[in-house]
């Protein structure tokens, strides 16, 4: 459910089973066996799923292409992934599963982005260039000198699900948590993501702020030497290793996160190049926007079909609000955010929660900076669904005093006292 293969495998088959699985899975969770938690596992998302219908329905109606069919999925996967994250947030011993697997999963993508370079014949084997975006080529021999994104569709994405299941894995402790950080680091790197290497190095800050608020001087100091050195001595040992860029060694990487405008790497297509191009298109939009993510650009449909757009996306989530739903659009998107603020300020979640929620944010906001329709892709969702439902996650919740008091070992010999109100 997490991942979306559920309604993609049913939409494959025929577009009947497609509707087939949606009945379903829409009559399991209002099912007798559930019919008293069945509430409360979509309702801390029921914000996110009903922006998401008003999204759906509003850019549909107004797109001068058909996008039933695509928005139907996005919709359904949104309540199907809503309901998953209710189910795991309630056991602990799933949350540290899906924490486990998590770390696991980061680990395999960088041993399969490694496995391209060294194998072109495994890349090959593995990939349908035409269906997946691994690295911006499509010929195997070209993959040492791209950036590496494994299986996660292109090497953006692959930043961006890093980080959210680095999160996740963070969330729990034990080996684990330390296998994912390293694991995210090179992964990172191989994707040579702007937005994703500086999110990873917030996070960093976060999770060391928290770590050295309890711990002495000498271990900060420690620490802290601790990871520049395996950071300079890593980036040395890159330099000359072919398993990254080849003969490049880490020269895009530095280029990319030292340059987050692309007024070096992209000259003719900067940032600020991009959203010059697409003002004038959203000045002159109809008060009901262009439709249904009109902010990927032209390329995404028909060029025939939609003239009226530029080639490249906008690369902004607020201005592509703006481009699919115009501006009613936007400011239901901006309070949609802030509904998530609030209830997130006002959670009663521990130092743990508190973290993982600070993380969260911070993958939100900054790839909402530099990339658009994040509600469209599957890792987006997930995000955005987390936000929502972390709050009501009871593993991260702080007990009351009360409830610690209660807990509290008694007394030999000390008075019981009996509510019979009970």
């Amino acid at each position: 459910m997490l991942s979306g293969g559920l309604e993609e495998i049913a939409y494959l088959l025929t577009p009947y089973a497609f509707w087939a699985v949606w009945i379903c899975a829409l009559a399991l969770m209002v099912g007798p066996r559930i019919r008293g938690s069945r509430v409360s596992l979509v309702a801390p998302a029921r914000w996110f799923i009903v922006w998401m219908c008003l999204y759906c329905a509003w850019t549909v109606t107004v797109s001068p292409v058909s996008a039933f069919q695509d928005a139907a999925k996005e919709a359904f996967h949104a309540v199907t992934c809503a309901t998953a994250i209710g189910v795991v947030g309630k056991d602990r011993v799933a949350w540290q599963r899906l924490a486990r697997l998590s770390a696991l999963a980061i680990v395999v993508n960088v041993a399969l982005s490694i496995g391209f370079v060294q194998y072109p014949a495994l890349y090959s084997a593995m990939v349908d260039s035409t269906r997946i975006e691994i690295a911006y080529s499509s010929d195997p021999s070209d993959v040492p000198r791209s950036r590496l994104s494994g299986l996660w569709s292109n090497p953006n994405e692959a930043g961006r699900q890093t980080l959210i299941l680095l999160a996740i894995a963070t969330s729990v402790p034990g080996p684990f948590g330390l296998i994912a950080w390293i694991a995210s680091g090179w992964m990172v790197y191989l994707s040579a993501s702007r937005t994703a290497t500086y999110s990873f190095l917030l996070i960093g800050v976060f999770h060391f702020a928290r770590w050295a608020a309890s711990a002495s001087w000498l271990s900060r100091c420690a620490v802290a030497a601790s990871i520049a050195g395996v950071f300079a001595v890593g980036n040395w040992q890159a330099l000359s290793d072919q398993a990254f860029y080849g003969e490049e060694g880490t020269r895009m990487f530095w280029e990319r996160v030292l340059d987050p405008m692309e007024s070096r790497s992209n000259v003719n297509a900067t940032r600020f190049d991009v959203v010059e191009r697409w003002l004038p298109y959203l000045e002159r939009a109809p008060w009901y926007g262009y439709g249904y993510n009109a902010a990927h650009g032209s390329r995404r449909f028909d060029l025939s079909s939609r003239t009226d757009l530029p080639y490249i996306g906008v690369h902004n989530m607020f201005l592509g609000m703006w481009a699919d739903g115009g501006l009613v659009l936007l400011a239901t998107f901006v309070g949609l955010l802030t509904v998530g603020i609030v209830a997130g300020v006002r959670a009663p979640l521990d130092s743990t929660g508190r973290l993982l929620l600070m993380s969260l944010w911070t993958i939100t906001f900054l790839f909402s900076m530099f990339a658009h329709s994040l509600h469209l892709t599957r890792d987006g969702q997930v995000l955005l669904l987390l936000l929502f439902c972390l709050p009501a996650v009871p593993l991260f919740r702080r007990e009351p005093r009360r409830a610690l008091v209660s807990r509290a070992p008694r007394p030999a010999g000390a008075a019981v006292e009996i509510d019979l109100r009970a």
